[in-house]
């Protein structure tokens, strides 16, 4: 790649507008806000500053977040979500940053990075951004793009191809040339588009019959129809990172690690180790930062089969780059490598990391995703190749990593304890609550409590006019039933729904879109509203959905508990509802949504309210 003289002044020039930047007008230690959603990212960049000495403040739309109980973040201000009221979001961070004096303004995640690079014109004009320029982060955040870069530069890439229709998909797996299952299907980029917010992840397909559902669900899913997704070939091993703090395409501070636990699937580790990075990968780095003539943070993701022994004999490829903070950042802060500082320091006062030495041989997990990949590692088939399991002995060893103090914990430090404190408080009650959920739904699943809570639900329904369907967050259960029962009832009631989630004015996903149009209903127009004691006082009968909508209504507003119905338990006859729950089928492909609907259609056929609607002569409720 050139190195493209004109577009290097200009970045340079920018680079000196940070270095040159004066300090606010506030008094005490220099501020940075901190943009995004709160995570072991968010932890460490916090930490490392405010160690430093450095005010941190964060900003999100999430201020309930355990880890933001870190001693190192002074102030959490609340942002409303980008993704439904994006010129709210940017008129309150605007008023935020002109309040403040922040010297550097750092987003900590891709929906974070992808909503700052649309405003940068308006953010730039008020305080420094941590971001790419536009050129570089258009090549680093398209897959294809980076592909393409890495394999001209003569770094070792998976074969791929570019999908844009379900005729591309049947190509690719035909012929001498076509890929061979499993391999993996990827959108050009994570985030991007209208839904900045809303994550596109990896699929990996195992046989031929199931690439063109899975590359039709993605195709719909791309911020614009249609956009193209990569088909490529599934490469075996282990998962290496090289991460890197860069000016105009020079490393000034490196660091390895080799995962150790990563998703039997596939995915980010939880467990992983710091190395000396295998000198291959590191020149393939090289090679690409300079290419771009780089200036940030990054982490250079690569698959490297160890089966040869090491990356020099074994077959090595590289994945992707991440041009921001990544989700193992607790394992180079834990050995020594401060990457948030050094990248402070960079672009506030234009000096280079204090020092370019860490620890190797020391290990890093993540608690909560750890116990996820444990319980998963058991239940595999160990016996399958194509899965990234680990042998229960190697499991069992890595104690002694512990006793040794070779490990550290994502998100607990000794000097810093609230957040992994909260974490913990925060995980054993959701798992408890989870627990008595499910024992309250054994217990009204017991025949005679089902046929008592029907025969109350029925007399409920024969004296009622105004219904109210409650869900969580109103954009995928209530606002369906509450159309499909409004087509039923026509004028003979009156049928509304929300939900408890704290954000109105949120679409339905498109999967909820196009299973409910299947049966009739249109949710294209439908947006959210949050429930309110109005709503409850006026409504004649409550219809909840799980047991954690059951319960947080019944908390919330006590006095509505006597109209309080379950929908499971409203059918006169129990046959099509074996189970007294109608989960949530957010977050699952068409299909699920499909499935949901079904039930919750066919329950609502069999409530009084629909044996009305079908006798004409019968009075409405």
């Amino acid at each position: 790649m050139s190195r493209r003289p004109q577009k290097a002044e200009s970045r340079e020039s920018g680079f000196q507008k940070l270095s040159s930047q004066e300090p606010g007008t506030r008094s005490g230690p220099e501020t940075v806000l901190l943009l995004g959603r709160a995570s072991q990212i968010l932890l460490t960049v916090a930490r490392s500053l405010g160690r430093r000495r450095l005010a941190v403040e964060v900003a999100t739309a999430h201020p309930e977040e355990p880890l933001l109980r870190s001693r190192y973040v002074a102030a959490v201000h609340t942002l409303p979500p980008y993704r439904y009221q994006p010129d709210r979001w940017l008129e309150e961070l605007l008023e935020l940053i002109r309040r403040g004096a922040y010297r550097l303004l750092l987003p900590m995640d891709e929906p974070s990075l992808y909503a700052v690079r649309t405003h940068r014109r308006e953010l730039e004009d008020q305080l420094p951004l941590a971001m790419l320029d536009d050129e570089t982060f258009e090549i680093v955040f398209d897959k294809a793009r980076t592909h393409q870069l890495a394999a001209s530069l003569g770094v070792p890439v998976p074969r791929q191809t570019l999908l844009r229709t379900l005729e591309d998909g049947r190509r690719g797996i035909r012929g001498e040339e076509a890929f061979t299952p499993p391999f993996v299907l990827k959108p050009l980029a994570s985030y991007g588009g209208p839904a900045v917010s809303r994550r596109r992840d990896v699929r990996k397909v195992y046989d031929n019959e199931d690439l063109e559902p899975a590359l039709e669900e993605m195709l719909e899913k791309g911020p614009e129809p249609q956009e193209p997704v990569l088909l490529q070939e599934n490469v075996r091993g282990t998962g290496y990172g090289v991460e890197v703090l860069a000016a105009d395409g020079e490393i000034l501070l490196s660091f390895a690690h080799r995962r150790i636990h990563e998703p039997i699937h596939g995915g980010g580790s939880s467990y992983r180790k710091s190395i000396d990075a295998p000198e291959e990968l590191a020149e393939a780095s090289r090679k690409i930062l300079r290419a771009l003539r780089y200036t940030g943070v990054a982490m250079i993701e690569f698959k490297v089969d160890e089966d040869a022994a090491s990356a020099s004999r074994g077959r090595w490829v590289l994945l992707e780059i991440n041009g921001r903070f990544w989700g193992s950042l607790p394992l180079p802060q834990a050995a020594g490598a401060d990457f948030p500082y050094s990248l402070y320091r960079l672009l506030v006062h234009g000096e280079g990391p204090e020092t370019s030495d860490y620890r190797r041989g020391l290990y890093c997990r993540n608690l909560a995703g750890d116990a996820k990949w444990l319980l998963a590692n058991l239940r595999a088939d160990r016996s399958d190749p194509l899965l990234a399991t680990r042998p229960l002995p190697a499991v069992a060893a890595e104690i002694r990593h512990l006793l040794l103090l070779r490990e550290r914990w994502d998100t607990f430090s000794l000097d810093d304890p609230r957040p992994a404190v909260a974490e913990v408080r925060y995980y054993a009650g959701l798992f408890l609550q989870q627990a008595l959920d499910r024992l309250r739904a054994a217990v009204v699943n017991l025949p005679p409590v089902r046929r008592r809570l029907a025969r109350r639900g029925s007399r409920a329904i024969r004296r009622s006019r105004r219904v109210l369907f409650v869900c969580k967050g109103n954009i995928c259960r209530s606002p369906f039933a509450a159309l499909y029962l409004r087509q039923r009832l026509g004028d003979a009631g009156i049928v509304t729904s929300s939900g408890f989630y704290p954000i109105p004015h949120r679409p339905s996903p498109p999967e909820a879109v196009a299973a409910a149009a299947e049966l009739g209903v249109d949710l294209a127009d439908h947006r959210s509203s949050v429930l309110t004691f109005r709503d409850v006082r006026r409504a004649d009968v409550l219809v909840s959905f799980d047991e954690e909508v059951h319960r947080t209504v019944g908390r919330r507003f006590p006095e509505a508990r006597w109209k309080l119905h379950r929908l499971a338990s409203l059918p006169e006859t129990a046959s099509g509802t074996p189970r007294m729950e109608f989960e949530d089928p957010f977050g699952g492909d068409q299909e699920t949504f499909r499935e949901s609907y079904r039930r919750i259609a066919d329950a609502i056929d069999r409530t009084p309210w629909a044996q009305t609607a079908d006798s004409p002569e019968e009075p409405a409720p």
